[in-house]
């Protein structure tokens, strides 16, 4: 009976890190949106339905390097955060 409930509690912990690790896997840390892997499949994915729409929106940040070496990578986080 300890077993089980031993071997319960293991299966649910390693249930949780396999989530948290699938989490850091495919999602940006610091926009909280998917990574480029997961679009990538997603893309691959609906593309080959016969009566799929796609939309993508690409951003180009004008200046984004200068203000990133001006006023520091915070600063340069906290503008892609906005933007995301």
């Amino acid at each position: 009976m300890i077993t089980a409930v031993l071997v319960y509690i293991a299966n649910r912990i390693l249930g949780n890190y396999q989530q948290q690790l699938e989490t850091l896997a495919t999602t940006d840390v610091l926009t909280k949106t998917s990574t480029r892997q997961v679009l990538d499949s997603y893309f691959t994915d609906i593309t080959t339905k016969p009566a799929a729409t796609v939309s993508l929106i690409l951003l180009d940040i004008d200046d984004f390097k200068k203000e990133n070496d001006t006023y520091g990578h915070n600063a340069g986080d906290r503008i892609i955060k906005a933007i995301s």
